[in-house]
């Protein structure tokens, strides 16, 4: 059932508060060292029409399929649950299917971003360097094991061998499944987030998000002023 307690429970959002910010810091540690001796690639080259929208609406997807994880790691770290019984917040979904086509989804989204990415760094003659490709390199990598590892435990899942199914590396280590899947979606944030950042994409999310909130407010002042006219005609 839907974990109502936890939302007068101070210790889950101090949780939840540390774990963003745990995001931000990282963010800004994987960056800290590209700061100072690279040169970021030319900014409307780097950026194909559309792209930054999309990469934004990727990273808000993986965010809130995170906080899934981030409730399921309170209530197995901290309430003493068991892994089996740390549902989240979805509890009403299969959890290894809700999980799988998460992060299948994503894995596809944030890997067209990528090739979009890499495509025009060719096209321009841009050199990929270690800043420039480094962190969707190491993505790509940790996430297709990721998705390997969700489809390990669909295909097991699927066969009736288990409900929440045991992986491959948590068996191999005796890493419990919910810390080590933390893990796994914690990096899966957080170097598309740098990727994003190094190439000044929220520049067009934001003048994109400023232009819209403009475009509503001309809407709704010319809609009260022909109301106006036609109340006073």
């Amino acid at each position: 059932m839907f974990p109502k307690y936890l939302f007068t429970d101070l210790g889950f959002w101090f949780f939840t508060l540390l774990y963003t910010m745990g995001v931000g810091i990282t963010v800004f540690l994987l960056l800290w060292p590209t700061q100072r001796g690279a040169t970021r690639p030319p900014v409307q080259a780097a950026r194909p029409k559309g792209l930054a929208i999309a990469f934004g609406l990727l990273l808000i997807y993986q965010f809130f399929h995170q906080a899934e994880h981030v409730t399921q790691m309170y209530q197995f770290e901290f309430l003493g649950l068991p892994s089996q019984e740390a549902h989240g917040i979805v509890w009403f979904l299969d959890e290894e299917w809700n999980h799988f086509i998460f992060n299948l989804g994503y894995t596809i989204g944030i890997g067209t971003v990528f090739g979009f990415l890499l495509r025009a760094l060719a096209r321009t003659q841009t050199p990929r360097t270690a800043a420039n490709v480094g962190y969707m390199l190491v993505f790509l990598a940790l996430e297709g094991w990721h998705l390997v590892e969700h489809t390990y435990r669909i295909i097991h899942h699927m066969q009736g061998l288990c409900s929440s199914c045991p992986g491959i590396l948590d068996s191999w280590t005796s890493i419990d499944r919910l810390v080590l899947h933390f893990w796994f979606n914690y990096v899966a944030l957080v170097l598309p987030a740098a990727v994003f950042v190094w190439y000044r994409f929220p520049v067009p999310v934001l003048q994109r998000f400023t232009s819209a909130v403009k475009s509503a407010v001309l809407r709704a002042r010319r809609g009260g002023a022909s109301e106006l006219g036609r109340a006073t005609g």
